[in-house]
């Protein structure tokens, strides 16, 4: 009856999962390119993650947190996030609303032994869209400006118990990733992308218990190396077409460093913040080249970030939690590199959430609301070369998010 139980429950979470990711599609990023947090519990709270562990799910960022598990645990997640992007050039601009592909998370973590800790998990990191239209100085005819990732990846982590106090873990992932992107750079216009690229990194991680009621927390996810990037076409003004495989300066994807504290001053609070600093623009997304005759650059042109999370979990009853939390990043996108393609610009994210568990079962929703900002270049001395469209050009992006999830015991 006990394993009828089990079967029962892991049956009736993947359905709902399967079933919420039919109902609507998802276009998902916050911080720059990537949700807040990997968890419907962490959405709740402005992210915080890396120095709590209370999800088979926290192992994306925190791999140390699988030695605090002493059951078999499975979680799941799925993101709704609602963008409003609008780009205004120099001679016309457009808004782009439309939600793109579905964000997910899967996680299980296990016990090996007394000390030791199993984890795997399967989870998209980016899944953006944009596309604008409009008219641009140098070309004769209306464009289409348009930016896309989808990149997803699989992780295995292992933990270990070294003191009473301090846990360390680490693991593998590997990635796939497509991108692809289009920008009128003066009279050429880049086509970019549009094959999947496959490559691997690692994380790691540790937790430091100072106190009985207070633990630290530490994560690093490496760069991401990437294989061969996509075919390119570029198209100027006076009919001329090339078309090859372009070779990019970087070809990698961001490293992440993370360092966070939580805290339970009583049996019903838990307190957490973490810091985060995001490696943009050493990455694909960032200051990269287009080997070409032409002095191109990737459209992106993201700068690091900074990352500051504030959260709260409070337990009404037995059964019944809520959350909250407040997160701030520093803009992604340089005043220099306003275009009409990647990422959010959002600074302020606002969060909250209702979860509720029962035995060997848990549910919840999160609620995220990221402000509306505002980035304006109008000084067209510092603008991508040959992008004389974007020196007076402004971008404006708010966004709001739905995370259900479920979990339970196997």
């Amino acid at each position: 009856m006990a394993v009828f139980r089990r079967n029962d429950q892991l049956t009736l979470c993947l359905t709902i999962v399967f079933l919420s990711a039919q109902l609507q599609p998802v276009h998902a990023a916050v911080n720059g390119l990537e949700e807040i947090g990997h968890s419907w519990q962490a959405d709740m709270r402005g992210g915080t993650e890396v120095a709590v562990g209370d999800t088979a799910l926290s192992q994306v960022r925190q791999p140390a947190s699988v030695v605090l598990h002493s059951k078999v645990r499975f979680d799941s997640k799925l993101t709704n996030i609602f963008p409003v992007n609008k780009f205004n050039g120099p001679l016309e601009g457009d808004v782009y609303r439309v939600p793109d592909k579905p964000n997910f998370a899967l996680a299980v973590v296990g016990p090996i032994n007394k000390s030791s800790g199993w984890g795997f998990s399967v989870f998209s990191k980016t899944s953006w869209d944009s596309a604008f239209r409009g008219k641009f100085l140098l070309r004769n005819k209306i464009e289409s400006a348009r930016g896309s990732v989808l990149n997803y990846a699989a992780q295995l982590n292992a933990g270990h118990r070294l003191t009473e106090k301090l846990s360390v873990g680490g693991g593998g992932r590997v990635e796939l990733m497509k991108t692809g992107s289009s920008a009128v750079f003066g009279p050429a216009k880049m086509d970019l992308g549009g094959e999947w690229s496959v490559g691997g990194g690692f994380n790691l991680g540790a937790l430091y218990q100072v106190r009985k009621n207070t633990i630290l927390g530490f994560g690093y996810r490496s760069p991401t190396w990437l294989g061969p990037s996509g075919r390119g076409v570029i198209d100027l003004t006076d009919g001329r077409r090339f078309q090859a495989r372009v070779p990019l300066t970087r070809n990698v994807l961001p490293q992440r460093v993370m360092l966070g504290v939580s805290c339970r001053p009583t049996d019903k609070i838990m307190l957490a913040c973490e810091g985060t600093w995001v490696n943009y623009q050493y990455s694909l997304f960032g200051k990269t080249k287009v080997r070409s005759a032409l002095p191109l650059e990737f459209p992106a042109q993201m700068k690091d970030i900074l990352i500051a999370g504030v959260g709260c979990d409070y337990e009404l009853t037995k059964n019944w939690g809520i959350s909250g939390g407040y997160t701030f990043n520093t803009n992604p996108v340089a005043r220099s590199d306003v275009m009409p393609t990647f990422g959010s610009n959002t600074q302020n994210t606002l969060s909250c959430g209702l979860r509720y568990k029962r035995d060997r079962w848990w549910a919840g929703v999160a609620y995220d609301l990221g402000l509306p900002n505002w980035t304006r270049n109008n000084d067209p001395r510092h603008i991508p070369r040959l992008g004389v469209d974007y020196g007076h050009a402004t971008l404006k992006n708010m966004m709001q998010s739905v995370t259900y999830g479920v979990g339970c015991f196997l």
